[in-house]
């Protein structure tokens, strides 16, 4: 590493810069790679960190998914406590590797669940996850970059214990509200036409 900084530093001042100041360039590139080895060090911490949580049990983490006010759990679990062994267990423990796009894609398609939820082309679902104060839409375009084991590894990670719940919401698609105010626009335009013709 020694040999790279002197060459950078020769490189650099090419002759045109004194002894002085090329030696304050070395000590100035030594301490910025210094600083970057150490940040990568850091960000290296917190991936094992996060790669222990993942290997450790997640699926021991009760997720319940609510549903238009029911709740179900999202997988099986069999360390649940009493009050929630009442609860259907929607999915085996597959799902925690599906990305939010695919399980929004599961559970409006899912035909015990579309009784429930009846939602229309216009709406889109709502993920709230209250314990992690996160809220991701259904065309969220990071959607299909987060599993849904992201969401227990955090939860398992911040050692919040207890249970994890998935709130499914609804709201009116922002593409579907925008069309709407462009067509009335359209309208508009196309009324005032007709009255003056």
């Amino acid at each position: 590493m020694k040999d790279k900084i002197d060459k950078t530093v020769e490189e650099i001042g090419d002759g045109q810069v004194d002894q002085s100041i090329k030696d304050d360039m070395k000590i100035e590139l030594k301490r910025s790679l210094f600083k970057v080895s150490n940040e990568d060090m850091k960000k290296d911490d917190v991936k094992n960190n996060l790669d222990k949580i993942k290997e450790s049990s997640i699926t021991e983490i009760p997720v319940i998914l609510t549903v238009d006010d029911t709740n179900f759990l999202l997988i099986q679990n069999d360390d649940i406590s009493d009050d929630l062994t009442r609860l259907v267990a929607l999915y085996d423990s597959n799902i925690l590797d599906y990305d939010i796009v695919k399980l929004f894609n599961l559970i409006r398609t899912d035909d015990d669940l579309i009784e429930l939820h009846n939602l229309t082309d216009r709406e889109e679902m709502v993920l709230k996850i209250p314990a992690l104060d996160i809220v991701i839409t259904e065309d969220n375009i990071y959607a299909r970059d987060i599993k849904v084991s992201d969401f227990l590894v955090i939860f398992k990670g911040l050692k919040l214990g207890g249970n994890l719940k998935f709130i499914i919401d609804r709201k009116e698609r922002f593409i579907t509200r925008f069309n709407d105010l462009h067509d009335e626009i359209r309208s508009n335009i196309e009324s005032k036409k007709r009255k003056l013709q």
